[in-house]
């Protein structure tokens, strides 16, 4: 049974939590700053993820946007204030305004973070109005569950300044009231906190595909095309690689055995992300032809290399672990693919 429990924090002003839990029990949303309490260490390392900067309220700061929108003869200014900014600055980040009705505006332009300089924001190439894109209330909110924890709506109006924005802790591990009444109560043996390691290995990936998408999120060709945009969408590429679908059950991999959910990656992480491959290909000389490969080599770098999305400096690394094959191995995929549609591939 998924459960959805909604504050109302005044009359006009609601809170929604994002996220659908399966819970048994009955809890509300209490904020990261609760969980701090005990979990000190975790809440202040993970105010550094770029997972939790991901969203924020914009403040005095951060700039208004004044553009010029030329009508006819006339060239007319308009000035609209930022809501919210959306993106952790790694890559870059879009300025949000709230609209009527549950909505939100995606704005024309974005910054790049590589570059140092704003650029259009993909997706509004077909908008007419300079200030950018007004989405739909099913777009607004998806856009949101990938950049919030909770939304609070004021009159039906997106309010940043009352939303727990950025993915903190509740948007992983669901309402919390409960599990702190547990421990209060010395009821250590039903903790009551959903934990996404109790899931299966397929199940953790498709947990974290809420945002970082699986194949069946993206149009069948824009997955067996393979370009390089597909690299943005690390759970479609890992779900495509065989070392996901085709190693046994008990070595698996998912996004955690080479990501933590609360700190961010560094420089000498490849040495876990090494140790991961190899627990498979433990004698990964035989299989390269024309490279010389010991178990001290950089796997990540050829398997996983970083793409460029092609514009304005972006890359990601490419997730679909592979070698580069003939057409035996993509009808593999094709055939994996038309079961991932079908919701008959075994989980």
């Amino acid at each position: 049974m998924v459960m959805f429990f909604w504050l109302v924090l005044a009359q006009s002003v609601e809170i929604e939590p994002l996220g659908d839990f399966a819970l048994a029990y009955r809890a509300d949303y209490v904020g990261s700053e609760r969980c701090g309490t005990c979990h000190q260490d975790l809440v202040e390392q993970g105010k550094t993820h770029h997972m939790a900067q991901t969203g924020r309220p914009a403040n005095a700061s951060d700039p208004l946007f004044s553009i010029a929108a030329d009508e006819g003869s006339q060239t007319i200014p308009r000035a609209e204030d930022v809501s919210a900014i959306l993106g952790s600055g790694k890559h870059g980040v879009t300025p949000i305004r709230a609209a009527p009705g549950r909505t939100i505006r995606e704005h024309l332009l974005s910054y790049s973070a590589v570059l140092g300089r704003w650029f259009r924001t993909p997706g509004t190439e077909d908008t007419d109005d300079p200030l950018g894109s007004l989405r739909t209330v099913e777009g607004s909110r998806e856009c949101l569950a990938c950049h919030a924890t909770t939304i609070a709506w004021k009159d039906n109006v997106f309010d940043a300044s009352q939303s727990e924005l950025g993915i903190q802790c509740e948007r992983c591990h669901g309402p919390g009231s409960a599990h702190i009444d547990a421990v209060a109560d010395g009821s250590l043996g039903a903790t009551k906190i959903f934990n996404p390691s109790v899931l299966t290995r397929h199940g953790q990936v498709r947990f974290c595909a809420q945002c970082h998408r699986q194949p069946i999120d993206l149009e069948p060709l824009e997955v067996l095309g393979r370009t390089k945009k597909l690299a943005r969408h690390a759970g479609a590429g890992l779900m495509m690689s065989a070392c996901f679908r085709s190693s046994p059950r008990d070595r698996t991999l998912t996004c955690t055995d080479c990501h933590s959910p609360h700190r961010n990656t560094a420089a000498a992480d490849h040495v876990q992300y090494r140790e991961m491959c190899l627990r498979c290909h433990a004698e990964p000389g035989p299989a390269h032809e024309y490279e010389r490969v010991t178990p001290a080599s950089d796997c990540i770098g050829c398997h996983m290399p970083k793409e460029s999305e092609g514009f304005y400096g972006m890359t990601f690394t490419d997730h679909w672990i592979r070698v580069p094959g003939g057409a035996a191995r993509q009808r593999d995929d094709l055939n994996y693919l038309e079961l991932l549609y079908r919701n008959e591939w075994e989980i």
